[in-house]
């Protein structure tokens, strides 16, 4: 911030001293105003995976699910597993884990829309809102999803690569579902399905 005058010494000591102090407050303030926005952007997005954090896709959720519900338009909510994480996580290490981790939102990333919304929903778990689309729409997002990661190896260094692949469960939301929760819990019910049946899997209902 600077403070100019065509005047030669325009500004007496008193004067320097009070923009000094005004410069201090308003340094002080662009920096909370900083802070603020990076506490922000680590509330709303998770770290790792640049993903939505769960309490920001579950806000989302509600607020898609009371709007599609009132307009009685159709949306789907997929939840998405990382096949047999935990032996990635023993055999090769948390870090290489945290490296497959986001690898693998990379790969999910490229595959849906830019109208989607995508968060970490736990630890290797993704929660996928597919606005505007039925089952059959979700569906095909979710092949393209599981297909993507399947057929992608994933480079952990010292020379490692790994397969991975991935279950997800597509539930379409409809009067039944009371909440946007419960919506939720009938896609994990599908992804427990699909996990229990043979994994690298898709099963709606």
């Amino acid at each position: 911030m600077t403070v100019q005058s065509h005047q030669l010494n325009a500004y007496k000591q008193n004067d320097l001293n009070t923009l000094k102090i005004i410069a201090i407050y308003t340094a002080i303030a662009i920096e909370n105003a900083i802070s603020y926005k990076k506490v922000e952007d680590v509330a709303t997005y998770d770290n790792l995976t640049k993903f939505l954090t769960k309490f920001e896709i579950m806000r989302l959720g509600e607020i898609i699910y009371n709007k599609y519900i009132d307009s009685k338009q159709r949306f789907c909510v997929t939840m998405i597993d990382i096949d047999y994480f935990k032996k990635v996580n023993d055999r090769y290490g948390h870090v290489n884990g945290d490296k497959v981790l986001r690898m693998v939102a990379q790969t999910i990333s490229k595959c849906i829309r830019n109208t989607d919304y995508i968060g970490r929903y736990g630890g290797d778990e993704f929660l996928l809102i597919c606005p505007g689309v039925d089952e059959y729409d979700a569906i095909e997002v979710a092949e393209r999803i599981r297909r993507s990661v399947e057929n992608k190896r994933y480079d952990i260094g010292n020379g490692f690569e790994i397969s991975i692949t991935i279950s997800l469960g597509v539930h379409e939301i409809t009067r039944k579902d009371q909440s946007f929760i419960d919506a939720v819990n009938a896609a994990d019910r599908n992804l427990y399905e699909a996990k229990d049946t043979s994994r690298n899997l898709v099963i709606c209902g």
